[in-house]
């Protein structure tokens, strides 16, 4: 799968590059919105995500452009201050989505998934970790057939755990990815999430997924051998 990262903040645009090649997704990235327009067509992207925050690139009418230029392309918008009524002109101009700033890279991941699902394109919906099971569509899980009732936020930390079972991730990691960028380092905020995670992943069963790795953070499921 093929996505292209619209952006003029380069340093914003290589963090949601890494964050979606680590997804297995075939990544560019271009800082002027002209170029995007030929790269679309040159590279048959799957997905095109434009970061409309800067003040020097109007997403909505790139969003026009590029449905003018290629019709069947896929866009995501994302969005920073803008009106309800602004959003909607985007959608009515072609946007398939609208993402708002901040968000973490979960969510994001999950919208692009969703989008392309829309789409009819494939998009690996379903995660699995033992008897635990998570569906980006559905946005629900279950363990042993019963479901678990999770917010955004749960929802979004699970998935990242269970994106990485097996292998520790630390606190660091959990905050850049599961977070908004630029979250306090120092606050517990992920150690209260895995504690509300543990009620609804581990109780009242006799094995208990979600394990603490001392002094490095946390991991989901058996530790990965080698």
């Amino acid at each position: 799968m093929h996505v292209l990262i619209v952006t003029s903040d380069l340093s914003y645009g290589r963090f949601l590059e890494r964050a979606l090649r680590a997804q297995r997704y075939t990544v560019e990235l271009t800082a002027e919105p002209v170029d995007a327009t030929h790269l679309a067509k040159a590279v048959s992207s799957d997905i095109i995500i434009i970061d409309s925050s800067p003040p020097k690139l109007n997403g909505a009418e790139l969003v026009q452009r590029l449905r003018a230029a290629s019709p069947p392309l896929t866009v995501l918008l994302l969005t920073e201050g803008m009106r309800p009524e602004d959003r909607a002109h985007a959608l009515d101009l072609g946007a398939d989505d609208c993402v708002s700033k901040p968000c973490s890279l979960c969510e994001l991941v999950a919208r692009v998934r969703a989008v392309l699902r829309r789409r009819g394109l494939p998009s690996g919906t379903v995660l699995r970790v033992e008897d635990l099971e998570l569906s980006w569509v559905l946005m629900t899980a279950r363990r042993a057939q019963r479901r678990i009732a999770l917010t955004r936020r749960e929802f979004s930390l699970l998935a990242y755990l269970m994106q990485n079972a097996g292998r520790p991730v630390t606190r660091a990691m959990i905050l850049e990815s599961v977070w908004d960028l630029g979250h306090d380092p120092q606050s517990n905020i992920v150690g209260v999430y895995i504690c509300y995670l543990r009620r609804k992943i581990d109780s009242g069963f006799g094995k208990k997924l979600i394990q603490t790795v001392r002094g490095v953070g946390y991991r989901l499921g058996e530790e990965n051998g080698g």
